[in-house]
């Protein structure tokens, strides 16, 4: 599981850098604020070192961008827009990259998930927003669910935020990886 986070998919944190936009300060005076991941402000993750998906989970906004500029771009491709669309695209590529990486997990893992997807769901051009809701829905239950097989904190598990959950899963940390059954959480739940 190290060498498959660490080679094939790696996820990285994109630091947010808010600069002070006042106009007579040159660029190189602006004051610059990176936000950890700690704070609440939305952050990205970048997915093998190319396609970046929001911290929040809401993925849906990107995706209808996409799926907006790519049917206008079909019409009439123009510079502007294929720019736009290739940096939208990344939701597509990150959905179908998370895919992927559990299905790799769990099968390193021996644990069978409980929604089957296939790796190419993401990539269908005519998903409108229920059907493509429902797909990253059923690939939140995947993750919470193999998060919770292996026994990460239920405090912790944010169902809607999915890499989160993935990097709580593979967390070094985590000396319950490779188990094959969740044990039950006794902590006081005052």
């Amino acid at each position: 599981i190290e060498k498959l986070m660490k080679f094939i998919f790696p996820i990285t944190q994109k630091l947010q850098v808010l600069k002070n936009a006042s106009s007579e300060h040159d660029v190189s005076e602006m004051s610059e604020i990176i936000l950890s991941s700690d704070s609440n402000s939305p952050s990205e993750y970048v997915i093998a070192d190319g396609p970046t998906l929001p911290s929040t989970g809401d993925y849906f906004e990107q995706y209808s961008k996409w799926f907006t500029c790519n049917k206008e771009e079909a019409s009439s491709p123009s510079s502007n827009e294929a720019g736009r669309i290739a940096q939208t695209a990344g939701i597509v590529a990150g959905l179908t990259y998370l895919q992927q990486l559990m299905q790799g997990l769990s099968f390193f893992l021996d644990i069978r998930l409980p929604h089957k997807i296939s790796i190419n769901d993401f990539c269908k051009i005519a998903l409108n927003e229920p059907q493509f809701r429902k797909k990253v829905a059923r690939l939140n239950l995947n993750v919470v669910y193999l998060t919770y097989m292996q026994n990460v904190s239920t405090r912790s598990i944010q169902p809607e935020r999915t890499i989160e959950n993935v990097l709580l899963l593979i967390d070094p940390k985590n000396e319950n990886l490779g188990q094959t059954t969740a044990i039950q959480d006794t902590s006081d739940t005052k």
